[in-house]
């Protein structure tokens, strides 16, 4: 399936396909650090670099504004969403508009200034702006839909702000909201899975060199049996001069 992952502590993440708890398939992967990129995995184990990609959508890309309306839907007490934001929880449940975010205090997205979509809640208005989207829809895989791991970037025009993005959601008076949303990475890389059988490998056969680019810790490896093999063949050669030494001195005794 897919998911994401984050490694607070180193920075890190990968959001992509997933087989068996590892990465499998294509993701994206990045840091605070370095620029993400996606990634081919096999079993755990980063293969190939594919492309780069950017976290926040380029100047000029286009991305859908989703509106909902809960006018028809019985208003919940969003205190308990406040709460949940003070209190650190990992998620936050938008319910009286259907879906959930990430805790911006927490997830990398909101160090990005947006939002991170965690699940799509069941009976709510995002549900029935999805049924609504793929009825109006020519072709229902062309119908916009927001799913988890989605990016909002923007809120009734306000963006880089995410305690001020929630805040609004949480208006009890509020019946409309409209935000600005971007597909998660495994939705974005659909062209590069599609293409993905046009590639050259890079390496046509399996060769040390592309273990160590896979692998890393395996380099290590190599250059400490290398090193010892180096050590060994020094004492050979010293064990034979001092052989050789020895039976010159022998036969000069003569």
């Amino acid at each position: 399936g897919n998911g994401r992952c984050e490694w607070s502590d180193r920075g890190m993440w990968y959001d992509g396909d997933w087989q068996e708890g590892v990465q499998h398939g294509i993701g994206e992967c990045g840091s605070r650090r370095g620029k993400p990129q996606f990634f081919q995995y096999v079993h755990g184990e980063r293969k190939d670099s594919l492309s780069n990609t950017e976290v926040k959508p380029a100047p000029g890309e286009s991305i859908p504004t989703v509106v909902l309306d809960r006018k028809y839907w019985t208003q919940i007490d969003q205190k308990v969403s406040e709460a949940q934001l003070e209190n650190g929880e990992v998620e936050i449940e938008l319910r009286d508009w259907g879906f959930a975010v990430g805790n911006p205090r927490i997830w990398f997205s909101g160090k990005q200034g947006a939002l991170m979509v965690t699940r799509v809640l069941e009976n709510g208005p995002l549900q029935e702006y999805h049924l609504g989207q793929t009825n109006a829809a020519a072709d229902p895989d062309l119908a916009i839909k927001v799913v988890p791991n989605s990016f909002i970037w923007k809120v009734e025009g306000i963006q880089d702000d995410t305690d001020a993005m929630l805040r609004l959601m949480f208006e009890e008076k509020r019946t409309k909201l409209s935000f600005v949303v971007r597909k998660p990475p495994f939705a974005r890389c659909e062209g590069i899975k599609k293409n993905l059988h046009l590639r050259t490998p890079f390496f046509t056969e399996p060769k040390q060199l592309a273990d160590y680019g896979w692998r890393p810790w395996l380099e290590e490896t190599a250059q400490k049996q290398e090193q010892q093999q180096r050590e060994r063949e020094q004492e050979a050669r010293m064990r034979e001069e001092a052989e050789r030494s020895m039976l010159s001195d022998q036969g000069g005794s003569y």
